[in-house]
């Protein structure tokens, strides 16, 4: 076992390095705790993977909130989080307060402008990396019904019928997954192939298994249980008490990278008149130039929400969404630990994941088409800039955040 301030330090320090999204995450995390530290072992650190993609929530963050818990029990779980988050949180936080003490005038800045251009490219190309990573024809196609279906109910349902459409297809779609997997003639191979005992966790690793381990585990998921119900009974509550519930339902929903917390929290941010399509794209797109997780987005709305009360209330409000929008994920991950093996074996675990990936598909790409792409591509100049972006993301070896300085530079110049 390591020690608190062990975990934090290492985290810190990669949550102030690591650009270049969940993937680029568990390179780094790797290098530093397989093959440097030697905190664990391929096997285990391939099962931890393998459970973080499984459950709903941001696979980087999850990945680092276990591996802080292997190494020094809920505490360094807690570190991991707290240091892997903190440094883009803050960065977004003061760029959320900043941008509306600035006045509303800043909304219409040419440098925003190119980062909501770059928002329609790294959005169009995380929904082609979804698609083609579903895998057939009929799953694209479902994907595109998803897609539709969203749309269709955002614009002629009225009300929150398009917030309410995204959980609808997503919870239908993971159900009709079960349905198929269970009519397959040939079961899937599971997405952790060399799951050891209670999955990758060696046999001298305490933290893990056991009655701790259980108990644990049962907390975390009435804790979950609880923090969701109390998301659907906020009706009157003060806006921000309203956001957190909204941040809450986004991040038990999210499959499929970090990008999908997007769409699953603009609209019900725009049809409830906190925050305009702008502001909230923005945040999306400042968020690919800061390193660590994407869900860090929240820390901007909740800055900005709360500005207007004074700088306290905006470090609260950050703070607060911020924890709403990734306790589901983390929760998930201890609720799930004890009972991993049985899960990662289960068919309806994964029949379930594929149909809600079909499901996130379409509604990222439901996003794209509205409001990224009318936000973001408002005349030939931002066109351009988009389109210049999409080149660049597409080539692994040009580095985001310089793709972001770019962008912003050409709004600024041109837009």
């Amino acid at each position: 076992m390591g020690s608190v301030p062990e975990v934090f330090g290492a985290f810190l320090r990669l949550g102030c390095t690591s650009f270049g999204g969940p993937v680029a995450h568990l390179g780094y995390f790797h290098r530093e705790f397989v093959t440097r530290r030697a905190w664990l072992d391929e096997g285990a650190w391939a099962s931890t993977v393998a459970m973080c993609q499984l459950l709903p929530g941001p696979t980087s963050t999850q990945v680092a909130f276990t591996l802080g818990m292997r190494r020094a029990g809920v505490m360094g779980a807690v570190a991991a989080w707290a240091a892997f988050t903190l440094p883009s949180a803050a960065v977004l936080a003061a760029a959320g307060a900043g941008l509306v003490a600035a006045g509303a005038g800043i909304a219409d800045a040419g440098w925003l402008a190119g980062l909501r251009a770059l928002a329609v490219a790294a959005v169009a190309r995380a929904a082609w990396s979804m698609a083609r990573a579903l895998g057939g024809a009929g799953q694209v196609a479902g994907a595109v019904a998803c897609g539709v279906a969203v749309l269709a109910l955002g614009r002629f349902g009225g009300g929150m019928a398009g917030t309410a459409a995204q959980v609808g297809v997503i919870v239908a779609a993971a159900a009709a997954g079960i349905v198929m997997d269970r009519s397959a003639r040939a079961s899937v191979a599971t997405a952790a192939p060399h799951a050891t005992e209670a999955a990758g966790v060696p046999s001298g690793d305490a933290a893990r298994r056991g009655p701790l381990a259980r108990m644990h585990g049962t907390i975390a998921a009435l804790a979950l249980a609880a923090l969701l119900a109390l998301s659907f009974a906020t009706a009157g509550a003060p806006p921000v008490a309203q956001a957190a519930a909204t941040c809450v339902r986004a991040g038990s929903l999210v499959v499929g990278g970090g990008h999908v917390v997007l769409p699953l929290i603009e609209r019900p941010f725009v049809e409830h008149g906190w925050l305009t399509e702008g502001a909230v794209i923005a945040a999306y797109a400042l968020a690919q130039a800061v390193p660590g997780p994407l869900f860090t987005m929240a820390s901007f709305l909740g800055a900005a929400m709360g500005q207007p009360a004074g700088p306290w209330a905006a470090a609260g409000a950050a703070a607060l969404l911020t924890a709403c929008v990734f306790a589901p994920g983390l929760l998930l991950v201890v609720a799930a630990m004890p009972a991993w093996k049985a899960i990662a074996g289960a068919r309806a675990a994964r029949g379930a994941l594929r149909g809600a990936m079909v499901a996130v598909t379409g509604v990222m790409a439901a996003a794209l088409a509205d409001p990224v792409i009318p936000e973001g591509v408002t005349g030939a100049a931002t066109a351009c800039i988009a389109a210049g972006s999409l080149a660049l993301l597409a080539n692994p070896r040009v580095p985001v955040a310089a793709v972001v300085a770019l962008a912003a530079l050409a709004g600024a110049l041109l837009a």
